[in-house]
């Protein structure tokens, strides 16, 4: 990675997050997602019991972590899946089989082979759609 590139994280405050679900369904309708299928799911834990026994829930994202050594890109026998400059793990649809390997290697269960083109999905942070144009992911932006 050069060092005018920048690096690309995405941070979910979980004490924050109130669970409205509206990040996953900016994410679905910015990004085509098919209907069964998502890039991001915010799974919902509770009612727990806090210390005066009143009931609260906890929420947690899950999505693709980009992680620095991607399982998914190693096992890509294309080269389809690959590490941007920007450190966001992207999928090269033109090279992609749909051979579904990288789904099978991620650890966090969240690629997909979209149905309705047979090419491997995941969160890309919005890079082909809203990245380039200056924005931040649809999710970022709808988070209240």
């Amino acid at each position: 990675m050069n060092s005018n590139s920048k690096q690309f994280v995405m941070l979910h405050d979980e004490k924050r997050c109130i669970g409205c679900q509206a990040c996953t369904v900016a994410c679905k309708v910015i990004n085509d997602i098919p209907e069964g299928y998502s890039r991001l799911q915010v799974q919902i834990q509770g009612p727990h019991n806090d210390e005066a026994g009143d009931p609260h829930y906890q929420f947690f994202r899950v999505s693709c972590q980009h992680c620095e050594d991607a399982p998914c890109v190693s096992v890509c026998p294309t080269g389809a899946s690959f590490i941007d400059e920007n450190g966001i793990v992207q999928v090269k649809k033109e090279l992609c089989i749909g051979c579904d390997y990288c789904v099978g290697a991620c650890p966090y269960h969240v690629r997909y082979i979209n149905p309705l083109t047979h090419i491997a999905d995941k969160c890309n942070f919005c890079a082909d759609t809203r990245l380039t144009e200056g924005e931040l992911p649809a999710c970022v932006t709808v988070c209240p």
